[in-house]
């Protein structure tokens, strides 16, 4: 008889594949060859029940290998709604978060010229103390409205052209890009977007102010600025990726993407939030603050004339108003005081970077310092008004550039009643301007040396 172990019948097929493992018969003398060996029955055993084992922990490995795909797929996916956020989501909304969106605009108005093919031989740099003459004497150019009513507003040149010209019998192409609350590092700024755009100005006049270099409520956040925020935007697709594979420039790549998700998120959580806000009709303490404020923000009346505060009664001021005076001392008491030397060397050195510029790029330079009111500059301290001058006059020279200063001298071409408030000229004052700064340009080495009669 055949012997056959009783684990040979539960394996599928078993009794084909295994032959017996002994003949109780006497050897006949066949090959014993064709008896496969025990040792080679228990290997095909082991093998099969490995291959039982395998189809059963299928499932698993299949389930790994869906997982790995799922997680790779919503990495791509992820990644490709971070590249399209950076590229297409609406930058003014990012910029405008904790600004007032009119200064946005103002601001806006250095892209637009950049990205324009306008171009200007003699470009204006400065504040709202260069805009308000524009606004006073009805010269400000206006885009269209956006969705909150808000206009890019570019004071015009037409006033400062049409003086020249009576004055000198021709006049080059002016363009004046002035942005409220801009310090001289956001000229620096300014500059650079000129120089990386090719729109390199053949001669540039710098209007600054005391201001410009002690502003307290600046402080060293030089990169907080409406014109660093807004140019930064405008310019933040250009750093999608480091510019070297130095540590500094990839950290500050990095700084950058992080900062860009930071304001996405907060964004798009407060516009998710005045959703549900609307929907809901009852939405939390919160809520209502945070709607309010936003309210508040497009609800104030848009700058659409460039006068430097978001009131009315400056847009349209034309004479001397006591009450705007009293709120604007205030003001620039706190920014004058107490003073800040790191925030005041930091200026400086930017004027030092900003005139370092002008004389690589061969842009002939003039800096004009623009009249203020006696009570504003009275806000100074005497140490204040001798430092900052002797450190404008002395980068002056260092450059061979001319410096005009209209407070400088015992009786000021500009009197009080010449003001609205403290800093910005009324209409009266405006017109005035036009003609002192008009004859300081068309009489200057730097305005007669680069555009010489015919």
């Amino acid at each position: 008889m055949l012997a056959f172990r009783l684990t040979d019948i539960h394996q599928p097929g078993a009794q084909l594949l295994k032959a017996p493992q002994k003949f109780d018969a006497p050897s006949t003398g066949r090959d014993e060859r064709l008896s496969p060996p025990a040792d080679n029955l228990q290997t095909l055993e082991n093998t099969l029940t490995s291959r039982s084992r395998t189809t059963e922990h299928r499932p698993i490995a299949s389930l790994l290998r869906l997982s790995r795909s799922l997680t790779i797929i919503l990495l791509a996916l992820i990644a490709s709604i971070y590249v399209a956020a950076y590229y297409c989501y609406p930058w003014k909304d990012l910029a405008a978060m904790e600004l007032p969106r009119w200064i946005i605009k103002f601001a806006e108005g250095v892209p637009n010229y950049t990205r324009s093919r306008e171009y200007k031989p003699l470009v204006v740099f400065g504040s709202s103390l260069i805009i308000a003459p524009s606004s006073r004497l009805k010269d400000m150019h206006f885009s269209k409205p956006d969705e909150y009513g808000y206009r890019t507003n570019t004071p015009g040149a037409a006033i400062y052209e049409s003086a020249i010209k009576s004055l000198r019998g021709q006049a080059p192409g002016t363009k004046i890009l002035a942005v409220p609350g801009s310090v001289v590092s956001d000229q620096v700024l300014i500059l650079r977007e000129l120089l990386t755009s090719k729109k390199v100005p053949k001669m540039l006049v710098f209007t600054l102010a005391p201001r410009d270099f002690i502003d307290n409520e600046v402080g060293g956040k030089i990169g907080d600025t409406p014109t660093a925020r807004v140019l930064a935007f405008v310019s933040h697709n250009k750093n999608f990726w480091p510019q070297s594979l130095t540590l500094a420039a990839i950290e500050s790549c990095w700084n950058t993407h992080r900062s860009y998700f930071d304001l996405v998120r907060k964004h798009f959580s407060r516009s998710l939030r005045d959703k549900v806000c609307t929907w809901s009709g009852h939405p939390k303490d919160l809520w209502t603050s945070t709607l309010a404020a936003k309210k508040t923000d497009r609800s104030m009346p848009p700058l659409n004339e460039g006068a430097a505060e978001a009131r009315e009664e400056k847009i349209n001021a034309d004479s001397l108003n006591l009450e705007a005076m009293a709120r604007d001392l205030k003001t620039y008491r706190g920014r004058y005081q107490p003073p800040n030397r790191a925030t005041f060397e930091q200026q400086v050195a930017a004027l030092d970077q900003l005139l370092t510029m002008t004389k690589e790029a061969h842009i002939t330079t003039l800096l004009v310092e623009m009249p203020l009111s006696r009570e504003n500059l009275d806000l100074l301290k005497p140490e204040q008004k001798t430092m900052l001058a002797a450190n404008i006059k002395k980068l002056a020279t260092k450059y061979d550039v001319q410096f005009v200063n209209y407070n400088e001298s015992a009786k000021p071409p500009f009197e009080t009643a010449d003001f609205y408030d403290s800093v910005h000229l009324n209409k009266q004052g405006a017109e005035k301007f036009v003609s002192v700064f008009s004859k300081t340009l068309a009489e200057s080495k730097a305005l007669q040396s680069t555009f010489p009669q015919n």
